[in-house]
């Protein structure tokens, strides 16, 4: 059964899951995409992976980590203050309690080939899970630093974003970055998607928030995809 966890905290303590999520991230980041270097511990860690922050993790059948995303406050370290403010334009880099980051969102097209999920699945259902988090939490608007292909992976997920400025060329890609407002229309649109795109599959998911003091580790394949990703 597929399942998405919300993990809070960074400590090792969770490392079943995070070892997973880490792992992941190198093999998407560090190696297919060679945004960061690649390590021989095969993990990808870096300066936002902290204490505060929230991380978005989805398991396949199987109970493996195909998809996962994180969450840092922009009062704080975060990608768009310190390495890209030059895509806000004239508007100030967003920092507030109530309005955090969201980077590292990745699907894992390879171990979806196995499972019963597709890529639209985990995508929906991670984010379903973000911004009922968020919401929750009392958090106003998700920012991002993405690129103008993941910005039409968002709006076939239903997320609707607005941009803070034009997109820069970085590299291969167009980088932009935007803001998602947290609210119920929101998530009501989300699960408007996920439910069309569920009525052709018929693996049940659950959801589950993992405070920082507990964790749980007990525990039709669709054609290869471009994997989804925000920096």
């Amino acid at each position: 059964m597929n399942k998405t966890f919300v993990i809070e905290g960074g400590s090792q303590e969770y490392a079943p899951y995070l070892m997973g999520v880490y792992a992941l991230r190198h093999k998407i980041f560090c190696e297919q995409k060679a945004w960061v270097p690649a390590n021989t511990a095969m993990q990808d860690i870096d300066a936002y992976d902290r204490l505060n922050t929230v991380y978005f993790v989805h398991l396949d059948d199987v109970g493996e980590v195909d998809g996962c995303c994180r969450i840092v406050p922009t009062t704080g370290p975060n990608m768009l203050r310190d390495i890209f403010p030059e895509l806000m334009g004239n508007q100030p880099v967003p920092c507030a309690q109530t309005m955090w980051e969201i980077s590292r969102f990745t699907v894992d097209t390879e171990r979806l080939n196995d499972s019963y999920a597709t890529i639209s699945d985990v995508t929906s259902e991670l984010l379903i899970t973000l911004f009922t988090y968020a919401l929750e939490k009392g958090m106003s608007r998700i920012v991002a630093v993405t690129d103008t292909a993941f910005e039409r992976v968002l709006r076939r997920a239903g997320l609707y974003t607005t941009r803070y400025a034009p997109p820069r060329k970085y590299h291969n890609c167009e980088a932009v970055a935007g803001y998602a407002v947290v609210n119920e229309e929101t998530i009501q649109l989300l699960k408007e998607r996920r439910d069309k795109n569920l009525s052709r599959n018929f693996m049940p998911y659950e959801q589950e928030i993992i405070p920082s003091d507990r964790l749980d580790l007990k525990s039709e394949a669709s054609p290869k995809q471009e994997v989804e990703h925000t920096i």
